[in-house]
């Protein structure tokens, strides 16, 4: 398969994960009003902000396609298949996320800044 097709590939399957992320994030908003139980509700709501940081990481990559031509094919030389791209960029990009957030994360004691 050639750079194109890989980055075609990737990119349609970086478009069904966001569709999966926005039915997982809207079935939570509604098991959250269904439920009385706070443990159950804690539960949903660290899913569903699980999906929305799943889903604000895939749509940047989306926005930001060409910033990760060279990223994409470096790994798919190396061998990666364009189904195992995401979790390298997503790593990379929150540990340029957590470096960038870390004098916010300690300068309130863990309050803010938090990824």
């Amino acid at each position: 398969m050639t750079l194109p097709e890989n980055r075609k590939k990737f990119d349609d399957l970086v478009s069904r994960w966001i569709v999966l992320e926005e039915g997982t994030i809207n079935e939570a908003n509604k098991l959250t009003g269904k439920s009385n139980n706070p443990m159950v509700k804690a539960i949903i709501d660290l899913l569903r902000m699980d999906s929305e940081k799943h889903r604000h990481i895939l749509q940047a990559i989306q926005k930001n396609e060409g910033d990760y031509d060279e990223q994409i094919a470096q790994l798919l030389r190396a061998g990666v298949t364009p189904e195992d791209l995401f979790e390298p960029i997503a790593v990379r990009d929150i540990t340029a996320a957590t470096e960038i957030l870390r004098p916010v994360f300690d300068a309130s004691g863990g309050s803010d800044g938090f990824v």
